[in-house]
């Protein structure tokens, strides 16, 4: 993921009635009462309505939150209020080196929520129930999902998109923002079932391509018929091998848990 480096914005989005809002959703009596406060750090923030500089929020002389880190936090807070209410997405291409397991598509959404804890106990941005299926939504702006979420997802076999606005200005509009998020701008998938079916797929197709090589160079050879993730593959060993060698050189290969049955053919 490219690294952005943004020039220093002003602050274009407050806390107002303990929602995220944009200057524009705003009152124009709002800030007087130190109603309005920074999505960062928290502080009151003041309405600032010119007629020179675009509207902005301003925080305190004594402050030491900067404006880039606050439109930051404001660009990740937005986005989720924005896709907790989205009623259709449309998903990326699922792409595993270069194969398209399956292509965009639109997919319906019933329900969702967001700071969603899992079973697993990662939070996510956002979760999706669709049409298709559960999908996790991760909106980056800085940092990506750590490993050890990823890894989670992976266990859990969840589908997660990632939402990347690393380059995205800071000073977008709620209807830029939701244009963006709409039409699938930056969407990338992270972690799909389907991911590690067909990495498993490619694992049994380069094991018969090897067992194949090895006929054709091994003068003594012996075939086996081996169940790996519950489909029946072919595997041609060099040598008089038995069958409790072969199973341990093809629990090596896919890890013990996937093979059910070896026998000689």
């Amino acid at each position: 993921m490219a690294v952005y480096f943004m020039p220093e914005v002003n602050l274009s989005y407050a806390i107002y009635n303990g929602d995220i809002s944009h200057i524009s959703e705003i009152p124009a009596k709002g800030g007087i009462l130190n109603d309005c406060l920074c999505p960062n750090c928290g502080e009151v923030v003041i309405p600032k309505r010119g007629a020179i500089l675009s509207h902005h929020f301003s925080h305190k002389p004594s402050s030491n939150c900067g404006a880039s880190t606050a439109s930051e936090t404001a660009l990740h807070m937005y986005a989720k209020k924005i896709i907790a209410n989205m009623k259709s997405v449309v998903l990326p291409d699922l792409r595993v080196s270069g194969d398209v397991l399956f292509s965009s598509r639109d997919a319906y959404v019933a329900s969702s929520a967001i700071e969603h804890r899992h079973d697993s106990g990662f939070i996510s941005d956002a979760v999706l129930h669709t049409d298709i299926g559960e999908i996790i939504v991760e909106c980056v702006v800085t940092h990506a999902p750590c490993p050890e979420t990823v890894e989670k997802m992976n266990d859990s076999r969840c589908a997660c998109v990632v939402v990347d606005m690393s380059g995205w200005p800071r000073s977008l509009t709620p209807s830029e923002i939701h244009i963006r998020l709409l039409s699938g701008y930056g969407w990338k998938w992270i972690t799909h079932p389907n991911i590690e079916t067909a990495k498993r797929k490619r694992e049994i197709e380069k094991a018969i391509t090897d067992s194949l090589t090895i006929q054709v160079t091994s003068s003594t050879s012996t075939r086996f018929i081996a169940t790996v993730d519950g489909r029946n593959v072919n595997c041609i060993m060099p040598g008089d091998v038995s069958v409790d060698d072969a199973m341990r050189s093809l629990c090596c290969r896919f890890g013990a848990e996937r093979i059910s049955n070896v026998t000689r053919a």
